[in-house]
């Protein structure tokens, strides 16, 4: 059993070939209703951050790139953390593949103060089985995703209703 780049097709192991409407994760990886994978990771400036730092907050890990769709998403998410409380909730962006200075260069011109953290070599990427990006997950406050989202959001509400989910 396999799926394609995009996460859209399996492959049973008599070979039949089926494709589904969502990505179907097979083998390891994270999961709704499963704890989500523990990961340290650099910032910007060279800060490690584990994601452990933050239990007991809610938080949406976003995986991005500067493909346009990350482009258009990613000034929704800094609209949403500079709104919610920080206290309950926070956001974390994780570039995939990119260069430090590339990274830079685009956050600096989307005016973005949202963490980011590099997954310069797709480590992190591959323990949560991203195959798209943007991909959002959405973890309650003791750990555990409720929502992966393999798409963008397109807007503030969409947003706020994934975060009240998690209450």
């Amino acid at each position: 059993r396999s799926k394609d780049a995009a996460g859209t097709e399996i492959v049973s192991e008599g070979g039949r070939t089926f494709t589904t409407k969502q990505a179907v994760v097979t083998g390891e990886g994270a999961q709704v209703g499963k704890s989500a994978p523990n990961f340290t990771l650099p910032t910007l400036d060279g800060q490690n951050v584990s994601l452990s730092n933050y239990r007991g907050k809610m938080v949406l890990l976003n995986f991005w790139s500067s493909l346009p769709a990350s482009r258009n998403e990613l000034p929704l998410l800094q609209q949403i953390s500079d709104t919610w409380s920080k206290d309950k909730y926070t956001i974390l962006t994780i570039n995939i593949k990119e260069s430090n200075n590339d990274v830079q260069l685009f956050v600096s011109s989307k005016g973005l103060t949202l963490p980011v953290l590099l997954d310069s070599q797709a480590e992190v990427a591959d323990k949560y089985s991203v195959t798209s990006k943007p991909t959002s997950f959405l973890i309650d406050s003791q750990g555990i995703i409720r929502e992966i989202k393999p798409r963008p959001f397109r807007s503030i509400e969409e947003i706020e209703d994934s975060l009240k989910k998690l209450n």
